[in-house]
């Protein structure tokens, strides 16, 4: 008993300094603001017109979040993602010992939410970092002629505000499919006499907003906003690109038994719109993350009671990547 109060004790401790740091980081890089006055999100503060590699600091920057902002001196965005990604490890770090996997998606322990509330945290830090790193080293390549289909890049402030640009929904290209899953989740439901939405507590939409906030935000981020530009630059073609960033994404959804073949064309389908949008993402992020949210409604929906021994059929359509 002594040991586990102690063990608490350490995690509690552990968990509250590396809050802490996170802190600090972030007051560090806003005031970092009035020294470095011309920070900007693709702009180097050394040697600008050097043309960066676009390969090994984006891998290395979705590992370690803020890795090339701190190389570059865009020193406000490193101390954000750095402190975002700690942040994100303490969190889970309260919370080890869940098992992440489809059929336990739609659990309601408070354990498993806070640990891949944590994992996302990490993720999306990881994957805006990325993000930004190769499009840095994308405007330092424009000279050379390279990279010359993608006539803008979108800030992260601008891919971060992108699920809450509800204007979108005017655009058939967002609204078709979305309102398609929305009369499926509502058939779906009206044939279960089990199911309710009056069972969707308030921590289940917490979640979901949150989660689905984060995966949208991510993981077009590195899917269409920058492996799918590295793969048209070295193929030529908008076809493989699109097919590969979609192969890419499926993969990353895999787990034993589920053939993400839905995975598969959702990130064909937003591969296709970020092409014909000129290679802007952010209708693609606005569609990702309410298609995460709405799935996440309809599986709670259906697995009223939680009901562990089925999978939850709602998130068949849940295009989300296992990060345990």
């Amino acid at each position: 008993m002594n040991f586990a109060r102690r063990s608490f004790g350490l995690k509690q401790r552990f968990g509250f300094f590396l809050i802490l740091f996170c802190l600090i980081l972030v007051v560090c890089g806003v005031a970092s603001r009035s020294v470095f006055a011309s920070e900007t999100a693709f702009t180097p503060a050394y040697d600008p017109e050097r043309p960066r590699n676009y390969w090994f600091p984006p891998l290395v920057s979705f590992i370690l979040p803020g890795f090339d902002q701190w190389w570059e001196g865009q020193y406000t965005y490193a101390a954000i993602y750095s402190a975002s990604a700690v942040g994100g490890y303490a969190v889970a770090a309260q919370h080890q010992g869940q098992v992440f996997s489809r059929s336990n998606l739609n659990s309601k322990s408070d354990d498993f939410r806070w640990m891949l509330f944590g994992d996302e945290l990490e993720m999306t830090a990881g994957g805006l970092s990325a993000y930004q790193s190769f499009r840095t080293a994308l405007e330092s390549r424009r000279a050379s002629g390279q990279f010359d289909f993608i006539t803008r890049s979108e800030t992260p402030e601008e891919i971060i505000a992108s699920p809450l640009q509800l204007s979108y929904l005017t655009d058939p290209a967002a609204f078709i499919p979305l309102g398609l899953l929305a009369g499926l989740s509502v058939i779906a439901v009206s044939a279960d006499s089990s199911a309710s939405f009056k069972h969707i507590t308030g921590r289940d939409f917490g979640f979901s907003a949150s989660f689905s906030y984060g995966a949208g935000t991510w993981e077009e981020s590195v899917f269409r906003g920058s492996l799918m530009p590295i793969a048209r630059e070295w193929s030529g073609s908008d076809f493989v690109s699109n097919t590969t960033s979609a192969l890419l994404f499926a993969a990353a959804h895999y787990e034993p038994g589920f053939i993400p073949w839905p995975q598969f064309l959702m990130g064909w389908y937003l591969g296709s719109l970020t092409q014909h949008r000129r290679w802007l993402i952010s209708e693609a992020v606005f569609i990702h993350a309410w298609w995460d949210f709405i799935s996440f409604m309809e599986s709670y929906t259906l697995n009223v009671l939680h009901r562990d021994h089925e999978p939850p059929r709602g998130s068949f359509f849940l295009p989300i990547i296992a990060t345990r």
